[in-house]
């Protein structure tokens, strides 16, 4: 299973970020380095935040805080962020389509900056 973590940036700071026909999606890849692209980018390019980990079936949920932590860079667009961590099996973009069954949990939330 993969595990994948990425922002949306507010539509209207999209074309700053060089996403002119598009949404402006942030990764965050390997060692929480990041990687950007657009909504048009086929999701075989989305990079895994963590990969090959298995999660038991029946896990209690877990709050762990300050999982993350997040310098704000400066000249970031002002705007409603989405953030969202969601769990795949281990190939589900392979075809370059997100299909029924790619993402198996989601978590998502949003601030305004």
């Amino acid at each position: 299973m993969g595990l994948g973590r990425h922002e949306v940036a507010p539509a209207e700071g999209a074309a700053s970020l060089g996403c002119a026909n598009g949404v402006a999606l942030v990764f965050f890849g390997p060692g929480f380095s990041t990687f950007l692209t657009c909504s048009s980018a086929g999701p075989q390019t989305f990079p895994p935040l963590i990969q090959s980990i298995s999660i038991p079936a029946g896990l209690p949920p877990v709050t762990v805080p300050n999982f993350f932590s997040f310098v704000w860079p400066a000249g970031a667009p002002s705007g409603t962020y989405t953030f969202a961590l969601f769990a795949t099996p281990p190939g589900a973009f392979g075809d370059g389509s997100i299909g029924q069954g790619d993402v198996t949990a989601v978590a998502l939330d949003s601030l305004t900056f």
